[in-house]
């Protein structure tokens, strides 16, 4: 259920109607207090047969009970939604609370179509109308008290909101909460939109998406297992009462804070919660277009186990990801197409929200997902994406400080895309249609914390051609597995680990087997008996690998350091033959050891090194832009040098000089930020793969030949 925050009409000063079309269908939420014959203003009421929501003694009780007795309800500051809704309250301390309820009878179990078209319900007679509205209450109240006793279990959690008690109020059932100030994320996404297409910057997603996974993670600290099986935007509140939602998006951290249990569902340590199989989508519930496939009406029948796993709200988390980068949600132009009744899956108007949710459940499941162009890919002037992040704009242009000559707007734009391709990875494995194939939320979390840890590392390193730091941990046990990105990551891991294997056991058992052996020391007449020490041996062994490693440094994935240690390796080996000259072991057997011994820890020791670069993270199809930005950068590397030179004998500054070879044609990105260049824009149809791996696809234009 999507609660909506209250609107005044103009003519009569009181709440009018707020009718939001969502991909679910029509949902009409109604809150005209004054055509229902309800107070509205500020109003005094006292509630009944309070319950806390913790055993305590009567005195404490009485106390605690004390605090909700008398409220002041300010009716218009109501939040309505399809089945319930929530009243701001304030006791005599000033202390706020939420007041949620359920509607009345009459409007909970029709759907929002059938409220927009004025369908009414006929019966019989009116004595068996009103044993249905009786029943229909009597499921709400039902509902009401299992999202009571739901979110009781979670109460004290952070971004879960704390539960007072339960009560009456006029007769009607309702749950005493703390009041939330803030702001949905639909809402806050229309101040944080980049574009007109409602796009977020893909930094800001990715945070909210950390932040929004960390939170589904931090329910694995419960004894047993919970899932909300309604996550969507107009469910996930952002606090503002400490930082503003602009002050969040500067601090990169997001408060989010998780709303409307009714379709949850928790298995403690003993008991199993009421209501598991219910339909989530039923009664208003769970909406269609960010529900996993598994829950959708046409799906074979699931288990238990199926329609109550997490890996539900990591397809509902991810879609609510989707469309904060593309300003729209997963299969939305599938949908819209066959709303119109142009399209093939469905060939007529959907009528109500059963069959929406089929439809929905065939396009999920036998269409492939609309593309995701995030707010750099999709931007004409990458300038005017830029004014909307600042954050952004500073790390590229503290990458641009690196040549010589300011990278062009298209280049910039290039490289932003390139590192927003990890991001739309993630998203992707979370919108997997087969539940055992998505991750978990906390791998999740993890992949998108490192991919904001390492977004200006990045940038940097697409501007200057070199491959990109992986946000992906490769472990099978994460869900991450599959894709030739998250097959690289998980063939390096393995590789690196077999080379330790292998280098360990050929340092410290070879020094263990040779340890005493009869040898001489020396050259020719010079030589004198000896014995083999096995601890100097299994260093000297040890010593090229550690040596390669230390001189590599942290540029692992880069040409330059594996180039660096490699030759640091290859010089230690040097060494060790050469130290290798003046021992002379008795046994030709121990000599031939020693040396396959050394050719066998040089191996392994190279082993990490090569991996780290022949299986850095770079997508395939950006290959030949990094090509280019590598030799630009070399050139212009170059070029400055030269230049320097010059510009000592000649008198002038390296600057002037750099400024008299700014073609006038092409935009740098100073230019571009200050809106006096044009910016061209880069047509992937333009890009060109000349040297590719073999697990890669070629891609050469051909102008339509």
């Amino acid at each position: 259920m999507s609660y909506v925050e209250p609107e005044m009409n103009n003519n009569s000063g009181a709440p009018g109607f707020s009718i939001e079309n969502s991909e679910s269908g029509v949902q009409v939420f109604e809150f005209s207090n004054v055509l229902a014959g309800e107070p509205h203003g500020v109003r005094l009421v006292h509630l009944k047969e309070f319950e806390p929501p913790f055993v305590m003694s009567a005195a404490a009780h009485a106390n605690y009970a004390r605090r909700f007795a008398t409220l002041f309800v300010d009716d218009f500051r109501t939040y309505w939604g399809g089945n319930g809704k929530v009243l701001y309250a304030l006791n005599s301390r000033g202390e706020q609370f939420a007041l949620k309820m359920c509607l009345p009878h009459k409007l909970s179990n029709k759907t929002a179509n059938e409220k927009l078209d004025g369908a009414k319900r006929q019966s019989e007679s009116d004595a068996e109308n009103a044993d249905a509205e009786q029943e229909l209450q009597m499921n709400a109240e039902q509902r009401l008290r299992h999202e009571y006793e739901i979110q009781r279990s979670l109460s004290g959690l952070k971004g879960i909101p704390q539960v007072y008690g339960w009560a009456q109020l006029d007769g009607n059932p309702i749950i005493v909460m703390e009041w939330i100030e803030g702001v949905t994320l639909s809402k806050a996404c229309q101040s944080l939109a980049v574009d007109d297409e409602g796009r977020l910057s893909p930094l800001t997603a990715a945070r909210i998406g950390r932040d929004l996974f960390d939170l589904l993670s931090r329910m694995d600290a419960l004894a047993g297992e919970f899932v909300h099986r309604d996550i969507s935007p107009a469910n996930i509140l952002v606090r503002t009462s400490h930082l503003s939602i602009n002050e969040q998006a500067e601090e990169g951290v997001f408060d989010l804070c998780l709303i409307d249990f009714g379709s949850a569902v928790y298995f403690g340590e003993s008991k199993k919660s009421e209501g598991a199989l219910q339909d989530p989508l039923a009664n208003g519930g769970a909406v269609s277009s960010y529900a996993a496939p598994e829950l959708l009406e046409g799906a074979p029948k699931q288990s238990e186990k199926v329609r109550t796993s997490p890996l539900l709200d990591v397809y509902a988390a991810s879609s609510v990801l989707f469309e904060l980068v593309c300003g729209r949600v997963p299969f939305q132009s599938y949908i819209e197409e066959c709303m119109s009744g142009d399209g093939s899956v469905a060939t007529k108007q959907t009528t109500n929200q059963q069959s929406h949710t089929r439809l929905t459940y065939e396009i999920k499941t036998k269409k492939p997902r609309d593309q995701i162009v995030m707010a750099h890919r999709a931007a004409q002037e990458i300038g005017t994406v830029l004014s909307y992040e600042p954050e952004v704009a500073v790390v590229a242009s503290m990458a641009a400080a690196e040549f010589s000559l300011a990278p062009d707007a298209g280049e910039v734009r290039e490289a932003l895309a390139l590192v927003d391709e990890q991001l739309e990875e993630l998203i992707d494995s979370g919108l997997q249609v087969k539940q055992s194939d998505r991750p978990l939320a906390g791998a999740l979390r993890d992949a998108l914390a490192t991919f904001c840890f390492q977004y200006a590392d990045n940038v940097g390193r697409a501007l200057r051609g070199e491959p990109l730091v992986s946000c992906l941990s490769g472990n099978p046990s994460s869900g991450f597995g599959g894709s030739p990105l998250r097959l690289r990551n998980l063939l390096r891991s393995i590789g690196k680990a077999a080379s330790a294997a292998v280098w360990l056991v050929s340092v410290v058992a070879t020094g263990i087997l040779v340890n005493g052996a009869d040898a001489t020391w020396g050259l020719g007449d010079a030589a004198t008996p000896a014995q083999v020490n096995g601890v100097l041996v299994a260093c000297a062994l040890a010593m090229p690998g550690l040596l390669g490693l230390v001189v590599r440094g942290k540029e692992i994935h880069s040409l330059k350091g594996f180039v660096r240690g490699s030759a640091a390796l290859f010089v230690g080996v040097a060494a060790v033959v050469g130290a290798g000259m003046f021992l002379h072991p008795a046994s030709e057997g121990i000599a031939n050891g020693l040396a396959a011994a050394l050719f066998a820890s040089t191996a392994a020791a190279w082993c990490p090194l090569v991996v780290d670069f022949a299986l850095a993270a770079m997508p395939a199809r950006r290959r030949k832009m990094l090509k280019a930005a590598a030799e630009r950068y070399a050139l212009e590397s170059g070029a400055h040098e030269i230049e320097k030179a010059d510009s000592m004998l000649e008198g002038i500054s390296i600057e002037e000089a750099a400024a008299s070879r700014v073609h006038p044609d092409e935009p740098s990105f100073e230019k571009m930020r200050s809106g006096v260049a044009e910016i061209p824009e880069v047509h992937d149809e333009e890009i060109t793969f000349e040297v590719l791996d073999d697990d890669e696809e070629k891609d050469t234009s051909h102008d339509g030949k």
